[in-house]
């Protein structure tokens, strides 16, 4: 381990938020500043970042696990400038009081050159020949994986003399939610876990709440809903019974569709450091999160805390009455600023 200085449905939606993410990042600067870390893993080497390096200085550790899909960490651009594109906040803040880690996907490098991304910016190492690395990502990418990968990187940190061993945060946010969930509830290591936009009984759940909610806007016909609810069924009921088939090309494989559609309930009880769950109240697949603190009180839980932003959506973009997001106007700033209060407070 060494430091180096430097089906389709689902697919498809999930493909949109990450897109507006991609385009709404707020890096500024002209060359990202990073130190690159890989681990050696007999399954896929274990790429990660920490960003505005300082490790002359003994800090807390904070990660940050993206959502899905094969997106780069930082792409390199044509002018030579470089930029984190996963990022939609102000992160030097952030980075300045912790040590701030982000993981690659499984198969991905750090960094890509603008010219292996795809249209959609989905890094392609021979962009003739886009589906040879969708290909290894989708056999990678259950969550299983993500979360032995992930525990690693913990452990690697965990390790290093420059991290402050009382405070391990972990956050995921969309797809990354989940990992973080079950990573924090198998690593005693990690102090503070922050649940963000997403669905407590998985992915393909939180699709069919958005189809109930296009039926109640109007963008679909009850009938329509209800043929795309039953065809939701059919999918998933293939998935069950192929639920180790990574072979699918296009979209998730049934093996990372069935390994994200597990419900967390039990994950959420067992959690027994400070958690914290945010989501916009316009993120309907995301919705469902209103139902765990009635879970959490049953046990007679006390450890968490919901911090819901009124008519934001999956990204904290504002929507209007309709429901269309305005990618301009996004709220990861003012989330991020109240996870570290939440972080503080929770510390006193």
């Amino acid at each position: 381990m060494k430091p180096i200085i430097c089906h389709c449905f689902i697919f498809l939606f999930i493909c949109f938020y990450s897109i507006e993410l991609l385009s709404q990042q707020k890096d500024n600067s002209s060359t990202a500043n990073y130190i690159d870390f890989q681990i050696d893993d007999p399954n896929n080497d274990i790429n990660f970042i920490l960003i505005n390096p300082d490790t002359t200085k003994v800090k807390p550790v904070f990660i940050f696990l993206q959502g899905s899909l094969p997106y780069p960490l930082v792409v390199e651009y044509t002018d030579g400038s470089s930029k984190f594109v996963l990022l939609g906040f102000n992160y030097e803040d952030l980075a300045d009081k912790y040590h701030f880690v982000m993981i690659s996907h499984p198969t991905m490098p750090n960094k890509v050159l603008q010219s292996k991304l795809s249209k959609s910016g989905r890094y392609v190492p021979n962009p003739e020949k886009p589906e040879i690395m969708f290909s290894d990502y989708n056999k990678a990418n259950y969550q299983g994986n993500h979360i032995n990968r992930t525990n690693k990187v913990v452990d690697f940190l965990y390790s290093k003399s420059w991290t402050t061993k009382t405070q391990f945060v972990i956050m995921g946010h969309s797809q990354g939610a989940s990992v973080a969930l079950k990573t924090a509830n198998s690593n005693k290591k990690i102090t503070h876990l922050i649940f963000s936009s997403s669905s407590p009984f998985g992915r393909t759940f939180g699709s069919l709440r958005r189809i109930r909610q296009n039926e109640r806007n109007g963008k679909l016909t009850a009938e329509q809903a209800q043929s795309s609810i039953e065809g939701r069924y059919n999918y998933y009921r293939s998935v069950c019974e192929d639920n180790g088939n990574d072979t699918i090309t296009l979209g998730d494989t049934y093996k990372t569709t069935y390994s994200f559609t597990d419900p967390l309930l039990d994950d959420f009880l067992d959690v027994d450091v400070p958690l914290l769950i945010t989501y916009g109240s316009k993120d309907f697949g995301s919705l469902d999160l209103d139902y765990i603190p009635l879970l959490l009180e049953r046990e007679q839980k006390n450890n968490y805390t919901v911090k819901v932003y009124p008519g934001l959506g999956h990204n904290f973009e504002e929507k209007d009455e309709n429901g269309k997001s305005d990618w301009n106007k996004m709220h990861w700033d003012t989330t991020i600023n109240d996870i570290i209060d939440w972080i503080d407070k929770s510390n006193e």
